[in-house]
């Protein structure tokens, strides 16, 4: 069942909750008052679309209200039940984001995504959007559609509601690929026309001895060429040596030239190195280096004596300023001790532990009270709830059935009113009437066609009267044919006046027809008004004492509730006594600690005095030693400078004697390597003429060995190509081989897919024939409770080779008979049978029907067919579906029973959003 449904910024609606029930649910309202736009909001909320938003009408962001322009999202929220357990659906639309959507079941999330929230709907309630558009939801004046669809788009139509396009469907793609199917095989049927498989046979056994011989030439010359090739290379690894062995002559060549040169440049840079004595001199440096190491060392040692002195120093005066931080600190922490050790904080501490202990003994005692009285509270809330329940169940059944007995009091005055009139002695009055009338006009007409024959005769050329035969002359025949003339505009108007009357006669016999049949049905309608009286004073007894019942209840409540807040206040003091004194322990507990933490940190200030006084000497002992380590270190760095003037001086010499040294050596050996190139030179004696007699043998080599690779080559691409005709071949005779078995297969394929589309086409005939018994039996079932005349007996739909038909059921000489509702019908008629027809398709599509709605139900129904709708809504519909939704703007549907009616309201001059009141 729909419960209830939300609707913030949605077309016309700014904010809009409506709670439905079971049975009839009215929207009353003028045009454009927001009526579809809720029921579009049903259709949104479960399957995410509506008619007008799937077929392109309307584009999402133009759900969001135009009441506002800056609202820029729209929502809907549906809440529904299954088995009895809740569900919610909730989509909103953003103009930039578009839609999301999410549903709960009982308050918890299931899904979150569009697809899966429609998904998770279609499994709750076993139907899709289509199926809720075929079977439940008419668009507004689409009640009748089915009459006003043209032949063909009917058939279509019905069978998409009943499922049978599938079948349809298949049967084409069936016929489809067995076309498809057809044209292949024909196609290669035309290949196998056009093939000779003997022949390319032949043609590739002559292609294979062609291929042998062309192998054994290559094997040939695969020979030849490996013994040309060897001595190829032989002639190659001589000619190689040959240049290997020129080539070193003249490298050897260019070495003695160059080393030549290089002892030459040796020899005078030499010359140009002045000559120093080299006795002496490197003792003379080592002495000085070693006296350099010595300064240096001292050095160190005087600048990590200066470092030490230098932190000692330091450390000293930090030492003296914090010894008399912690002096001031200690006066401080003397003073804080002195203050605390006045308030006597461990006694204060004992007395509030105690007094906690006591005062938290009362507690357990009073919540152990309190929730004796909160059990009994709640039991007493249960059956209060249950008896307002019954007494609200019983008000309204007292209600519905006052209203019942208002409703047959109205009837019984309907019903004594239209006795009053004598219907049926009036009405046999009219027949008589009618059947005199008919008779007169009949014999006026006769009178007016013998009149005009007589004129026709005397406008003859005669001389005697046609009837008494006396001679008539003109003046007589003009005179007759006047006054034959003069009777026809009477009788003409006698005839017109009558006829009137007879039209106006009958208008009034069929006004009393229509009361004769209001009044059968006001007595089918008129229910036993004792046995209501009855019902309302039972239940009336009942709500009486369920209300003296849930008064004592309340009077039972409202005593424990008040037990239940003195017990609150009281337990609420206590809490907050102890809350108090913990404040006040935590208080002491912290001075206890601060007070322990003093004695801690507080020291003896003599001893402080002591250390800095030590600290005092200390620094002025040091500052003497570190003004005379500066003084000292001065003069050695300046002894130090001196000395590495003069090493630097010593080292300038010592390296051109090394550079001498070295030039020397390097000419001597020079000379050494200059001999050995030399002696290696001589000793090569291989020639150019030589290097020319092996190049010419190379060529010769050479020259023969490409031919024979050339020849190869071509033999070999042959070869290839022979290979190439033979697989070409091969493949022309499996392409044809497999093209036969292929076109047997397919032959087969045909054949079974033409049993199975007459297995399909039966199976639609066989299914359909079942699904419009299935409807036909409903309709018939239907119709008495919702057609208001005789006329027709029922209906039923029937299949056409091309078309369905919706036709009616009429007696005629004793016999039924068929016509048909598109045909003959009245407008009023066709939404009958369209009203009647839609319900029984519903409910063939959905077995257990649970919802039908319907917009403008009343469209073309004259005031008989709105009551006997009033009444179908009333007792018969409620009966067979769970929820009728009405969307209407006839006010006759008020009268609808136990149906819970809305009325929408909007000022569209203001383009206001609508507002809802229930009725």
């Amino acid at each position: 069942m729909i419960k209830s449904i939300h609707l913030k910024n949605w077309k016309v609606h700014s904010d809009t909750t409506i709670d439905f029930s079971k049975g009839v649910n009215i929207l009353l309202g003028i045009m454009g008052a927001g009526k579809s736009s809720i029921i579009d909001a049903i259709s949104f909320a479960l399957f995410g679309t509506f008619p007008a938003l799937n077929s392109g009408r309307v584009k999402l962001e133009e759900l969001i209200s135009n009441t506002n322009p800056n609202l820029k999202e729209a929502s809907v929220t549906l809440v529904f039940d299954v088995n009895n357990v809740d569900y919610s659906v909730t989509r909103k639309i953003n103009k930039k984001k578009g839609a999301d959507a999410l549903i709960e079941k009982d308050g918890k999330y299931l899904q979150t995504q569009p697809k899966r929230v429609n998904e998770e709907i279609e499994s709750l309630l076993k139907i899709d959007y289509d199926t809720f558009i075929k079977a439940i939801y008419a668009e507004q004046n689409k009640l009748d559609s089915f009459l006003n669809m043209r032949k063909g788009e009917r058939k279509k139509g019905i069978d998409e509601m009943l499922g049978l396009d599938h079948f349809s469907s298949v049967e084409e793609n069936t016929t489809s690929v067995i076309g498809m199917i057809n044209r292949v095989l024909k196609e290669d049927e035309q290949i196998l026309n056009s093939s000779n498989i003997t022949a390319l046979k032949e043609q590739l056994q002559k292609l294979s001895l062609e291929k042998e011989e062309t192998s054994k030439k290559i094997d040939k010359l695969k020979k030849d060429y490996a013994i040309n090739k060897s001595n190829l290379i032989k002639l190659n690894e001589s000619l190689k040596k040959i240049k290997l062995e020129l080539d070193n002559k003249n490298k050897l060549n260019n070495e003695l030239t160059n080393i030549s040169s290089k002892i030459e440049t040796l020899k005078s840079e030499v010359s140009k190195i002045p000559e120093i004595k080299e006795e002496g001199i490197q003792d003379l440096y080592n002495s000085k280096k070693l006296k350099v190491n010595e300064i240096s060392i001292k050095l160190d040692e005087l600048r990590k004596e200066q470092i030490n002195l230098t932190k000692e120093i330091a450390t000293a005066n930090s030492e003296i300023k914090s010894n008399q931080k912690r002096l001031e600190d200690n006066e401080k922490i003397e003073s804080q001790i002195k203050e605390l050790e006045k308030e006597n904080i461990k006694e204060k501490l004992s007395d509030i532990n105690k007094n906690i202990e006591e005062i938290q003994k009362t507690l357990p005692e009073k919540n152990e009270k309190a929730d004796k009285l909160n059990h009994k509270l709640d039991e007493l809330r249960k059956e209060q709830i249950n008896l307002t329940k019954e007494i609200a169940t019983a008000n309204s059944e007292i209600k519905s059935n006052q209203k019942r007995l208002e409703d047959n009091e109205k009837i019984e005055s309907q019903i004594k009113e239209l006795e009053k009139e004598n219907i049926k002695e009036k009405l046999e009055g009219k027949s008589k009437e009618i059947e005199n009338l008919n008779i007169k006009i009949a014999s006026n007409e006769g009178v007016l066609k013998e009149t005009s024959n007589w004129i026709v005769e005397l406008k003859k050329d005669i001389s005697k009267c046609p009837v008494c035969d006396r001679d008539i002359d003109t003046d007589l025949k003009v005179k007759l044919i006047k006054e034959k003339e003069e009777q026809i505009l009477v009788t003409k108007k006698a005839i017109s006046d009558d006829k009137e009357l007879l039209k106006n006669t009958k208008s009034e016999n069929d006004i009393l027809n229509l009361k004769k049949n209001k009044l059968e049905v006001l007595k089918e309608k008129l229910e036993d008004t004792e046995s209501i009286n009855k019902i309302i004073l039972l239940l009336t007894k009942n709500s009486e004492k369920n209300e003296k019942e849930l008064a004592n209840i309340n009077a039972s409540i409202d005593e424990n509730v008040k037990e239940i807040d003195t017990l609150r206040k009281e337990i609420k003091s206590i809490e907050e006594k102890v809350e108090s004194i913990k404040r006040e322990q935590i208080v002491y507990s912290n001075k206890e600690k601060s007070l322990n933490d003093l004695y801690k940190r507080r020291v003896n200030p003599i001893e402080i005095e002591a250390d800095i006084s030590k600290s005092k000497d200390s620094i002025e002992k040091n500052t003497a030693k570190l003004n005379e380590i500066n003084s000292n270190i001065k003069t050695e760095t300046e002894i130090l400078d001196k000395i590495r003037n003069e090493i630097k001086a010593i080292e300038e010499k010592i390296e051109y004697i090394k550079r001498r040294k070295t030039i020397n050596l390097e000419i001597q050996e020079d000379t050494k390597k200059l001999k050995a190139k030399k002696d290696e030179f001589d000793k090569i004696t291989v020639s150019q003429e030589q290097l020319e007699k092996v190049q010419s043998d190379y060529n010769e080599v050479y020259s023969k060995v490409n031919s024979i690779k050339v020849e190869y080559e071509s033999d070999k691409k042959y070869f290839n190509s022979l290979i190439s005709q033979i697989s070409d071949k091969l493949e022309q005779i499996t392409r044809i081989e497999e093209t036969s078995e292929r076109t047997e297969k397919r032959r087969k394929m045909i054949s079974q897919l033409e049993k199975f589309k007459t297995a399909i086409i039966e199976t639609e005939s066989g299914l359909r024939e079942k699904l419009i018994t299935s409807v036909n039996e409903v309709m018939y079932n239907l119709w008495p409770e919702i057609y208001p005349y005789t006329d027709y007996q029922s209906i039923l739909l029937k299949v056409y080779k091309d078309d369905y038909n919706l036709e009616g059921i009429i007696i005629r000489d004793g016999k039924e008979k068929t016509i048909s509702i598109d045909s003959f019908a009245s407008g009023g008629e066709r939404s009958v049978a369209s009203l009647t027809l839609r319900i029984a398709l519903g409910m063939v599509i959905v077995p257990n029907l649970k919802w039908i709605i319907l917009d403008e139900p009343t469209h073309n129904l004259d005031s008989a067919g709105i009551n006997k709708l009033i009444s179908i809504f009333s007792e018969t519909l409620p009966n067979i579906v769970e929820q009728i939704f009405i969307i209407t703007h006839d006010e006759n549907l008020k009268s609808v029973h136990f149906a819970k009616i809305y009325e929408l309201e909007r000022d569209k001059s203001t383009n206001n959003p609508t507002q809802i009141l229930e009725l």
